[in-house]
C-alpha cells in the first residue's frame, strides 16, 4: 500500500473512533518511522479549527498531521478551564505548536497564548502559526530560575520536543547552541488573568517553577506539567516530591493525567520512573476539577463526530 494511502486511511478512520482508539490505529496503519521516511510537508485543520504546517518528520507533527491534535487531553483540559473562567494562556515549550494552535483557538476573542520556545528550528514553525493567529505571543527564551545564558541541546530534527538545557555538569556537547534564560516572572505585565499554564522542559521544571512562583500566586491557575522522574534526576538533581511539595505549598492538589481520567497523585506516583503528565488544580477549584474529569471521560470512549465541537462546547 502506496504511503499516501495509508496516511488517508489513518485520517479517515481517526475522524469516526475515539482517540485511544484511533492513535493505536494510527501507528498499526502509518507508523512513525513510514512518516519520517516520507517527510511530508502538510497543512492540517487542528480538532479546535485552525491549521498548523509542519512536517511529518517530527514526532509531534506526525501525530498531528493524522489527528489533527498531538496531546489531546492538554487540549481537553485547556477548554474545560475555559468553560469557567477567560484569561491568557501560556505555554513553556511550545515545540512546533502542535497545541499552540488549539490554545489559541480556545482563548481567541478573550485571551492571548504566550508561547516561550527557544529552540530556532521550533521558533520557525511558531512564527509561521503567528502569521494567522492574533492571539499569539511568541518568546524566544528558555525560561527558568534566572536571567542569562545557558548551554542548550539541539537534538535531531525528528525529536525536537527532547530539546534541554544543558547544567554546568554535563560534558559540552557538539549539538549544543547557547540561548538566553528569563524568569517568567519578568513578564507578569504581559500577562492578562492566567488561567492555564502548560509546561514541558525536559526535567527544567523545578527551575521553571522556582522562576514563575509570583505569576503562580497572583493568578492562580491551573497548571499542566511533564514530571519525569529520570530527567528530573539527571538535569535537577530532584524528585517528583519536590513539585510535590511545591505546588501543596501553594494550596493546590495534584493529579495524575490517565488514559480516560485524572486520579490524585500517591506516594506510589513519587517513586516509579516512568513519566506522566500532572495536572496541578487549586484546591478552590472543585467546579473546574471536576468538568475536567467529565470531558476527559467523554472525549475518551465516545467518536468526536457525536459531540459538539470544542473550543468550549458543553458536552
Amino acid at each position: 500500500m502506496k504511503t499516501e494511502r495509508r496516511a488517508l486511511i489513518a485520517q479517515q478512520l481517526s475522524k469516526v473512533l475515539p482517540p485511544i482508539v484511533a492513535q493505536w490505529t494510527r501507528t498499526l496503519i502509518y507508523p512513525l518511522a513510514l512518516a519520517r521516511k516520507s517527510r511530508i510537508d502538510f497543512i492540517k485543520k487542528s480538532i479546535t479549527g485552525s491549521y498548523l504546517k509542519c512536517n511529518t518528520i517530527e514526532f509531534h507533527a506526525y501525530n498531528f498531521y493524522i489527528h489533527g491534535y498531538n496531546d489531546w487531553r492538554n487540549v481537553i483540559i485547556a477548554n474545560s478551564v475555559s468553560k469557567y473562567t477567560k484569561g491568557d494562556f501560556i505555554e513553556i515549550g511550545a515545540n512546533v505548536g502542535t497545541e499552540t494552535v488549539s490554545f489559541c483557538d480556545i482563548v481567541n476573542g478573550y485571551g492571548k497564548v504566550h508561547a516561550f520556545e527557544p529552540l530556532p528550528s521550533n521558533i520557525k514553525y511558531l512564527k509561521k502559526l503567528s502569521e494567522t493567529q492574533n492571539s499569539l505571543n511568541i518568546f524566544e527564551y528558555a525560561l527558568s530560575n534566572k536571567d542569562g545564558e545557558v548551554r542548550f541541546w539541539v537534538p535531531p530534527e525528528q525529536r525536537s520536543g527532547a530539546a534541554k538545557i544543558l547544567p554546568v555538569n554535563i560534558d559540552i556537547d557538539k549539538n549544543a547552541i547557547v540561548v538566553k534564560t528569563k524568569k517568567l516572572d519578568d513578564f507578569l505585565g504581559e500577562f492578562n488573568n492566567v488561567n492555564f499554564i502548560s509546561i514541558d522542559t525536559e526535567g527544567h521544571e523545578p527551575f521553571v517553577l522556582k522562576g514563575g512562583k509570583n505569576t503562580l500566586i497572583k493568578h492562580n491557575p491551573i497548571v499542566v506539567l511533564e514530571v519525569s522522574p529520570k530527567l528530573l534526576v539527571k538535569y535537577a538533581n530532584l524528585k517528583p516530591k519536590f513539585i510535590k511539595d511545591f505546588f501543596e505549598d501553594l494550596n493546590y492538589n495534584l493529579f495524575k493525567i490517565e488514559k480516560i481520567s485524572i486520579s490524585k497523585i500517591t506516594q506510589n506516583d513519587l517513586l516509579t520512573d516512568k513519566s506522566h503528565n500532572w495536572v496541578c488544580i487549586p484546591k478552590n477549584q472543585k467546579k473546574i476539577e471536576n468538568q475536567i474529569k467529565r470531558d476527559l471521560m467523554i472525549r475518551s470512549l465516545i467518536p468526536w463526530f457525536l459531540l459538539k465541537k470544542i473550543p468550549n462546547a458543553s458536552l
